[in-house]
């Protein structure tokens, strides 16, 4: 007696499908290693660009003047504050710099900072009692670079809480060439406003290096009795002596003549004739 079974046709399914899952996880990595899409170099990007002639490190900001360059003209040492981060000024005359200018940094006004020329502190040489810097009496032509600690944890320079700024002046330079540099440089602008610098670097022999600069701006101002007259005079001497001693002599005379603002008012001058 013989009997017949009939195979399920289960066993036949698990095993294709079976089959097919061991072929895939193979085939799987070697299709993705070869749809992996190559590294492309693109170079080097820069996503802050540092501002020609300004150094920034973690200890102070130096501004080298002969590479510092911004957006317009610069013709006040306010004009190059004003673009560095964490300094503020307060002007009383946007047209050019004016003695009651204010500079501050991180909000502390010069009270609670301490302003140099070389090393020594200017702050006391300000109007109206008020331990602040005249800041149009400051020619550019005769600075080299400046100097910015921000904090009061200089040694260096007590007093100071909100910072240091650090003006360093130019004193010629050391050369056998007799042949000096020299820069003029003029401009005008609105309401009458005009500027005129001249200045002259060099050295003789090795032996002496000098500098002498000289400006003079105006302006009528935008506001009524609004007009200034700065006068600027600076010079250095520098000696170049033996084992590395340098001996230098400097002097400055600045000269400001000023107006204080009144109302802009039309009516004003039916009860003050000729204002």
């Amino acid at each position: 007696m013989t009997s017949k079974t009939k195979s399920k046709p289960f066993g036949n399914i698990f095993f294709v499908t079976g089959l097919a899952f061991i072929l895939g996880m193979i085939a799987t990595p070697v299709l993705a290693q070869e749809k992996k899409p190559k590294a492309i170099d693109i170079g080097t990007i820069t996503v802050i660009a540092p501002q020609p002639g300004v150094e920034i490190t973690t200890e102070k900001t130096i501004i080298r003047m002969d590479e510092f360059k911004k957006p317009g003209e610069v013709h006040t040492l306010t004009d190059v504050l004003t673009e560095i981060g964490g300094i503020d000024i307060q002007r009383v005359n946007p047209l050019m710099a004016s003695p009651g200018d204010e500079v501050s940094i991180r909000g502390l006004n010069e009270g609670r900072m301490v302003i140099e020329i070389d090393g020594r502190r200017i702050n006391h040489t300000g109007h109206y009692g008020r331990y602040i810097v005249d800041w149009s009496t400051l020619n550019m032509d005769d600075i080299e670079s400046i100097e910015i600690i921000r904090g009061g944890h200089s040694v260096l320079h007590p007093f100071a809480i909100g910072g240091v700024i650090n003006i360093i002046t130019k004193k010629g330079k050391k050369t056998k060439e007799l042949k000096p540099d020299f820069s003029v440089m003029a401009g005008y602008g609105e309401f009458n406003t005009r500027n005129l610098s001249a200045s002259v670097n060099g050295g003789v022999g090795n032996v002496v290096g000098y500098n002498f600069s000289a400006s003079r701006q105006e302006t009528d101002g935008y506001l009524r009795n609004n007009f200034q007259e700065t006068n600027s005079y600076n010079g250095h001497l520098t000696f170049y002596l033996p084992k590395d001693v340098t001996l230098s002599l400097g002097a400055k005379y600045s000269d400001v003549y000023y107006g204080l603002p009144v109302i802009n008012d039309p009516s004003l001058s039916q009860i003050l004739p000729g204002s």
